[in-house]
């Protein structure tokens, strides 16, 4: 089965950007961020 859905190919488009280096150091760094200064977040 070599058809994808679209929901499936949206994923996959997704995935690529979530998984390149660029993003998951961008990721990293407001995540560590948000650690650094807990304040700043809002309660939930």
């Amino acid at each position: 089965m070599t058809a994808q859905t679209p929901v499936q190919d949206a994923f996959g488009q997704q995935w690529d950007r979530l998984s390149s280096p660029a993003s998951l150091h961008c990721a990293l760094e407001s995540s560590m961020r948000l650690w650094k200064q807990p304040s700043s977040v809002p309660p939930v």
